[in-house]
């Protein structure tokens, strides 16, 4: 009798198993295909989405000495900007496959001042077209809306000493080339 009870509970189990089994391949793909699916969505919403060169000129103000100073000196500061859209020039200090990153240089009254990347560096995603044209160490003029800012640790300084710097990193995804 009790190897009766063994035998029909083990039967019992097994079939439990395979059962489950066979149900959890099912649920993965069915996850699988609807993450994918929205993947895709909101990239192609996401390119579809994003200004001309036009509309952000259009919308920008000029990155003026005040801002740029207190983005430099209080990266809390720079938090409150995600969303805006200047005009600026920067100098390239290193080109990556889809972005340039600067030194920047803000408006004072006609004069640009520069701020170093000793605390605070602009990444500027650009098209394709606009990268390859881009030199290091040339200064170039940009638009582009904030779209990010975040603290950082390991920037290194435009001056060549590879020393790591904390500071703010500062993104622009919508961005372009508006003067060589």
């Amino acid at each position: 009798m009790k190897r009766f009870l063994t035998i029909i509970l083990s039967a019992i189990i097994a079939l439990s198993v395979c059962a489950c089994g066979g149900g959890a391949s099912t649920a993965e793909t069915t996850a699988e295909e609807t993450t994918l699916a929205v993947k895709e969505t909101t990239a192609t919403e996401t390119e579809s989405s994003k200004l001309s060169k036009e509309d952000l000129l259009n919308e920008a103000v000029i990155l003026k000495d005040d801002i740029a100073k207190k983005m430099f000196e209080n990266p809390a500061f720079s938090t409150t900007v995600v969303g805006n859209t200047y005009t600026f020039s920067g100098k390239v200090y290193s080109i990556g496959l889809n972005y340039a990153d600067l030194e920047i240089y803000a408006d004072n009254n006609g004069q640009l001042h520069g701020y170093g990347f000793e605390g605070l560096a602009f990444r500027v995603y650009l098209p394709t077209e606009e990268l390859i044209n881009l030199e290091v160490s040339k200064m170039y003029r940009f638009v582009g809306k904030i779209s990010s800012v975040e603290e950082t640790e390991g920037v290194k300084d435009s001056y060549g000493s590879g020393m790591s710097l904390k500071g703010s990193l500062v993104e622009m995804q919508e961005a372009y080339l508006i003067t060589d």
